[in-house]
């Protein structure tokens, strides 16, 4: 079988004279026709369609070996089109530059993750996130640093959360994160974290000034405490990181109250 995978060419084996030393020669049909799932081009196996007879049965015919080829074929095409689609979907929520989701996969999972909150009575958090004065460090430092921030802070926000929550590029320098299960108090506490932690990553202060493009204004919202409905939920969480960016950056704000940044 390895020379059939090897080769991607069907073969037949008489599983007595053969194999008698594996599996396949203690088996009660020893007349074996192996195809192989694999393309027309032939590029790669996905793996091996194995077709028995027993010893009192007629040899297999080339004629059945071309049909069940034909056939082996067809599904190998079938398999690598969905493997295809798959990873066209994935491009297709994947966002190029962060690597982590986009926007397009951002709505989908708030609508799916406020449809199970409803249904089964859980709180649901959102955090939007914005990086302070990036327009500033890309005029400063160009865009390919800018990228390199954006990366870094997609980096950031993803080993910041667990591994069932959302974190997503909302849109040029925006981010959002979905905390599932997670009430107010819980998702002020994970945003306060976040902000923190990009405060500390921040280089020194370059001639008295701070650097910008490195602190984060962070707005958090939650259903059901602020919003009903996934579009009330996200201009919620939207609308108090607008107000964190008013009030001078650098902060957490929450429908509500705000946090103000420590010293």
């Amino acid at each position: 079988m390895q020379q059939v995978l090897i080769s991607a060419e069907p073969a037949f084996i008489n599983a007595d004279q053969d194999v008698d030393n594996t599996f396949l020669g203690q088996l009660d049909c020893p007349k074996l026709l192996i195809l192989p799932l694999a393309t027309g081009l032939k590029t790669s196996v996905y793996g091996l369609v194995v077709v028995g007879r027993a010893r009192s049965d007629p040899d297999f015919t080339t004629a059945e070996l071309q049909l069940g080829q034909s056939l082996a074929t067809q599904a190998a095409t079938a398999l690598e089109n969905a493997r295809l689609y798959a990873e066209v979907e994935a491009l297709a929520v994947t966002d190029s530059l962060t690597g982590i989701a986009n926007r397009r996969a951002f709505d989908r999972a708030l609508e799916r993750e406020f449809v199970r909150a409803r249904h089964y009575g859980y709180p649901l958090a959102l955090i939007m996130v914005d990086i302070d004065s990036f327009k500033h460090y890309n005029d400063t430092y160009g865009h390919l640093a800018g990228d390199d921030r954006l990366r870094a802070v997609a980096q950031l926000l993803a080993q910041s959360v667990r591994e069932v929550d959302f974190v997503a590029r909302y849109g040029g320098e925006e981010f959002a994160i979905i905390l599932t299960n997670t009430d107010k108090q819980t998702a002020i506490a994970v945003a306060e974290q976040i902000r923190r932690k990009a405060e500390m990553s921040c280089p020194e202060p370059l001639n008295g000034l701070p650097v910008s493009g490195y602190t984060l204004s962070l707005g958090v919202a939650a259903f059901p405490d602020d919003a009903q409905t996934p579009v009330a939920l996200l201009l919620a969480a939207d609308n108090a990181e607008l107000a964190a960016k008013r009030a001078g950056k650098n902060r957490v704000w929450v429908v509500g109250y705000e946090m103000e940044e420590e010293g």
